[in-house]
């Protein structure tokens, strides 16, 4: 008996538009990387606490970011170079005298329905101020120098428009100066994306924006509270104190 031999034909899946879906995908998430990149100050000294918790994953990046960097330099040894840790290998960094204090307050980008006006949304750009403890005039214009030669202010600072330069102040200016910023930028926020904020009697407000603070280990803990203060009394909902999990050492069992 005769076969019948018939034609295979042969199905070959199109990949195309799975492609494109990866790439959109790709492009997306390096883009929420590189915002939430900028906003993480990678000089800060984070203190460590045991009762710190890891942090979930989140999408959302509708956030102000305050960073409190302590300026350091390093530490030079007898021989002329860097003393480093023996265990680490990194090179040993100090804070500098007298003790100063980055304070750069980064906020959300906000696409707002409405019309913008050049006073807000210069509030809602990112802001820098040095905190300079019990500085004297020839104290900031040391500190103020350094800060030029580590690249930490433009060379330029002085010679632009007083409302583009970065403040080098006196510790009790400096922060009046951070928390103007802060009640500068919840006014943004109420005008720009008034479904984040509601109202409540006696003129009160709550923004729902997170705050994240950023402290450094060696930061004052009056600096600290007077910003965490400042953040309630404006009215941001929730505001996050950053630290490292520290691990414990497992204790030996008794017999």
């Amino acid at each position: 008996m005769a076969a019948a031999v018939g034609s295979e034909e042969r199905m070959e899946l199109n990949l195309t538009p799975l492609l494109d879906v990866v790439l959109q995908l790709i492009m997306f998430f390096m883009m929420c990387v590189n915002f939430v990149m900028d906003q993480v100050d990678p000089n800060v000294l984070l203190p460590s606490s045991v009762s710190a918790r890891e942090l979930p994953p989140k999408t959302d990046i509708q956030v102000i970011v305050v960073n409190m960097e302590v300026v350091r330099e390093d530490v030079i040894g007898p021989d002329g170079k860097p003393v480093r840790d023996p265990k680490t290998g990194k090179v040993v960094r100090t804070p500098i005298s007298p003790r100063t204090t980055k304070v750069s307050i980064l906020t959300y980008r906000q696409r707002s329905e409405g019309r913008m006006s050049e006073e807000e949304r210069r509030s809602l750009e990112p802001k820098i101020v040095f905190l300079v403890e019990q500085a004297t005039d020839a104290d900031l214009e040391k500190v103020s120098e350094y800060l030029v030669r580590i690249g930490y202010l433009p060379r330029d600072n002085k010679q632009r428009p007083e409302a583009e330069q970065i403040k080098v102040l006196p510790e009790g200016n400096g922060l009046a100066t951070a928390q103007r910023f802060l009640a500068n930028i919840a006014r943004a926020i109420e005008v720009t994306d008034p479904k984040k904020v509601t109202k409540l009697e006696g003129g009160r407000r709550l923004i729902d924006v997170p705050v994240i603070l950023r402290a450094d280990r060696d930061a004052l803990y009056g600096t600290v509270t007077h910003l965490i203060a400042q953040c309630n009394f404006e009215g941001f909902k929730k505001v996050d104190l950053r630290a490292t999990i520290h691990q414990q050492k497992p204790t030996a069992a008794s017999p």
